[in-house]
């Protein structure tokens, strides 16, 4: 694979995580449109409206991601890539903005898969691998 088409699906990759942390803390889906498609949107989207019909937000950080094992498939158009993120996640109120639960320092495995638009890379859907996270109340 060229050192340029990985470079381009890891920013992708990183767009697409960066998009997500923002709709879950602005409660706005807003950004995930043109990063993600297919499933891979509808699914982040009911997340999104799930946590705002709860009355939560979520302030998350991702403080270090690894994309491994590139694979294009379907003649380079499409691509599937391991990404690894150490992620941590504050749920709070939206009225009171008091954390409620939180995850920290979890480590996400997923495989993603990628579509080439020609002009840019999109998530079109994601397989988590990992165990999801159970939220412990904040102190």
């Amino acid at each position: 694979m060229p050192l340029a088409t990985r470079r381009a699906i890891e920013a992708a990759v990183t767009r697409a995580n960066l998009a997500e942390i923002e709709a879950y803390r602005t409660l706005d889906p807003a950004p995930l449109y043109g990063v993600y498609t297919g499933t891979a949107l509808s699914e982040s989207l009911a997340q999104v409206a799930l946590v705002r019909a709860s009355g939560l937000f979520v302030e998350s950080q991702v403080t270090g991601q690894t994309v491994d094992n590139f694979e294009l498939i379907a003649g380079g158009r499409r691509a599937q890539v391991d990404v690894t993120a150490r992620l941590t996640a504050n749920f709070l109120q939206q009225i009171t903005r008091l954390c409620v639960q939180r995850i920290q320092n979890h480590l996400a495995r997923t495989t993603t898969y990628l579509e080439f638009t020609g002009t840019d890379w999109i998530v079109y859907d994601t397989d988590v691998l990992s165990g999801q996270p159970v939220p412990v109340p904040c102190r």
